[in-house]
């Protein structure tokens, strides 16, 4: 057990592991980038006290413990139920590693955030199968499908958190248990396993699953390498989750879902200037379903990118952006130094 007045402490130990760099310049990198607004530092005290009032409990894969807070937000719930989805998560590990293979995961917060997800959606659906009355299991299977969805839609982020961190905390569980339940009455509980041995490799399987699975991977050698004079922050994959809600930050959340239905593979990386670390710039290569997938959102990408990205480099008006594409792929640079060391004009 974990005293709730220790929780935030317990949490920054945790995310300081977890994140692939120290939370609070990956909070800098989702503000550079116009994913979320806010000082880091004082965001990140915030989004502490946040996950406190949210978390129920865990489980630890290194110690292989399952951790409940006392006097935290599980005091509203059952405490079989809160015990029942950590061991789940625990039984996960033993079967099948995959929490240790979570942490593991540090190269793609997509590749990251789809398996979480399946972690979630089967402790989700463990605790609601133990929760139903023997006949009962269906309805109460598919009223907390619509629970969840509903929630999804009408949470309300609380003051000074950015809705990122909301749709974050959300997703896994939400579309996680409806993933699973789907799987769960399709073929049973060794559907289920599979998923859990070998969940999807990216976001978009999970939001677009009739179009079918995306391609390769985007490799980090096919974006430019970190220029001289600049010190990389961090190369990730935004994927169909992350790229739906960078557009919904400028379009309503339909239109930035039917365009990042048409993601099908993206690498990004952030560097920083040494002599000038207000200056960050940033790489990206996008990889569409097809062409005209790849014509659509990069007419959306001139329009709005400008906006998101103002804070890439303050004091740069306007932001230097250079565009290339081919077929279906197209490349971003934004405020990238030339060969020469010079920021493209």
């Amino acid at each position: 057990m974990v005293a709730a007045s220790r929780l935030g402490d317990e949490l920054d130990r945790k995310l300081r592991r977890d994140l692939p760099l120290a939370p609070e310049l990956f909070l800098e990198s989702l503000a550079r980038t116009g994913m979320v607004d806010g000082d880091p530092v004082t965001l990140y005290r915030r989004l502490l006290d946040f996950y406190g009032s949210q978390v129920l409990g865990f489980y630890e894969p290194r110690a292989d413990e399952m951790v409940l807070i006392e006097g935290g937000p599980a005091a509203a719930m059952p405490r079989r139920l809160v015990w029942a989805h950590e061991v789940a998560h625990a039984a996960q590990e033993h079967r099948f590693r995959l929490p240790s293979r979570l942490l593991a995961i540090r190269h793609s917060g997509d590749v990251q955030r789809a398996a979480s997800t399946i972690a979630e959606g089967e402790a989700m659906l463990v605790m609601t199968v133990l929760d139903a009355p023997a006949d009962g299991v269906e309805a109460l299977l598919d009223s907390t499908v619509e629970a969840m969805a509903v929630q999804a839609r009408s949470f309300p982020a609380p003051a000074g958190i950015p809705d990122y961190f909301v749709q974050d905390l959300l997703f896994p569980y939400t579309t996680g248990l409806a993933t699973v339940v789907a799987r769960y009455r399709a073929a049973g509980w060794s559907a289920v396993d599979e998923l859990l041995a070998q969940p999807p490799t990216s976001t978009a399987a999970l939001l677009f699953p009739a179009l079918g699975a995306p391609g390769p991977a985007i490799g980090d050698d096919e974006l430019p390498p970190t220029p001289v004079g600049w010190e990389e922050i961090l190369t990730d994959t935004l994927g169909a989750w992350g790229l739906r809600f960078w557009l919904s930050r400028a379009l309503p959340l339909a239109d930035a879902e039917a365009l990042a239905s048409h993601w099908d593979g993206d690498r990004l990386r952030l560097v920083r200037s040494a002599g000038a670390p207000r200056c960050w710039a940033l790489a990206w290569r996008l990889r569409c379903r097809d062409e005209s997938g790849r014509a659509a959102l990069e007419a959306t990408l001139q329009r709005h990118l400008p906006s998101l990205l103002a804070r890439l480099c303050p004091g740069t008006a306007p932001l230097e952006l250079a565009w290339s594409s081919s077929k279906r792929t197209l490349d971003v640079r934004a405020h990238w130094p030339s060969p020469q060391g010079r920021v493209r004009r």
